[in-house]
């Protein structure tokens, strides 16, 4: 774990961002960047981390337009959409509808592999997950045991480097869960 601490516009998102870039193209290292936002700040629940999630099951446009990831990375983490989405599917059942779109999600592996054996039970989660969502302070605990193990099981296929940025601006939730 690396923090990196300064002064506004000194640059440290740029350096983190060629970190990124440099990791990625040396050593085919899975990168994801969340981001907390001063806007919503408190407002929007594991916002970090859901961006993250998004970016390792393949929503990745947003940070492909603005230029924070190149497009070998992005192409990489399209291609793993089958693996990362089996590995949420697995290893992190209620994370779909709190921590990344079902919906979405079901649309890529859809794109992605559509012979998956798998992708009906995945079907399956999200219409339970909208169906009934789970309450977040009852699943706080198994939900933060949840995500560590999707990332453990990303880790494993290759080095991973998560970048949260603009700490400061995240909620109770997210703090937790990194501290988790």
């Amino acid at each position: 774990a690396v923090l990196v601490s300064g002064e506004a516009g000194t640059g440290k998102t740029m350096l983190v961002l060629e970190a990124m870039r440099r990791a990625a193209a040396s050593d085919g290292s899975l990168v994801a960047i969340g981001r907390s936002s001063a806007y919503v700040g408190l407002g929007d629940p594991y916002l970090p981390f859901r961006d993250v999630l998004g970016s390792l099951t393949g929503d990745v446009e947003s940070d492909l337009g603005s230029g924070s990831m190149d497009p070998a990375a992005a192409r990489r983490l399209w291609g793993l959409v089958p693996i990362t989405s089996r590995l949420v599917l697995e290893r992190g059942p209620s994370l779909i509808g709190v921590m990344v779109n079902g919906g979405l999600l079901v649309e890529r592996v859809e794109h992605a592999s559509p012979d998956v054996p798998w992708l009906e039970p995945l079907r399956l989660r999200v219409t339970a997950a909208t169906a009934h969502p789970p309450a977040p302070e009852r699943m706080q605990p198994a939900l933060f045991d949840e995500y560590v193990a999707v990332l453990d099981g990303m880790a494993r296929i290759a080095p991973l480097f998560v970048v949260v940025d603009d700490l400061q601006w995240a909620d109770l939730g997210s703090v937790s869960l990194l501290f988790h």
